[in-house]
């Protein structure tokens, strides 16, 4: 996993082939679109800007993708956001058409603000959505989705 601010995005772009398409859609002013889905690239990449209410801990679960690589962008708001390897998790579920699973453990916390990003990767649980100070809080996201090469 990594966790950062969106001006640091570009020493990422190693990571992954289709980071540098990414980082130039960062570039178009991404905090003034509106909600919904947009195309990267023709290689499957693409990004959801949605809007939410935090959620506390109790009533949210653990997620994974094994298709996937999430980066999950804060555009406005706050929340933290639950992390784990998913080695140290017991699986409940796994939708392979939807490359989306749920988990059963312990995450670890970190706050995100305004224009920080996380980069979760397949062996990365995650809990995104929860409040501060069990204070529901609404937040807009945008979340890209990059195929596992």
């Amino acid at each position: 996993m990594v966790f950062d601010t969106l001006s640091n995005f570009p020493k990422y772009i190693s990571l992954h082939s289709h980071f540098a398409e990414v980082n130039k859609f960062l570039n178009n002013s991404i905090f003034e679109l509106p909600c919904g889905k947009y195309k990267i690239n023709e290689k499957g990449s693409e990004a959801t800007i949605s809007e939410y209410d935090t959620k506390e801990l109790s009533s949210n679960f653990i997620e994974h993708h094994k298709m996937f690589i999430d980066v999950q962008i804060i555009l406005k708001g706050r929340e933290k956001f639950g992390f784990c390897n998913i080695s140290e998790c017991k699986s409940l579920s796994f939708d392979t058409e939807k490359d989306f699973g749920k988990l059963e453990g312990r995450v670890n916390l970190l706050e995100l603000y305004e224009g920080n990003f996380v980069i979760v990767f397949p062996q990365d649980g995650h809990m995104p959505k929860l409040c501060f100070e069990n204070e529901p809080q609404w937040v807009r996201e945008m979340v890209i989705k990059v195929p596992v090469e």
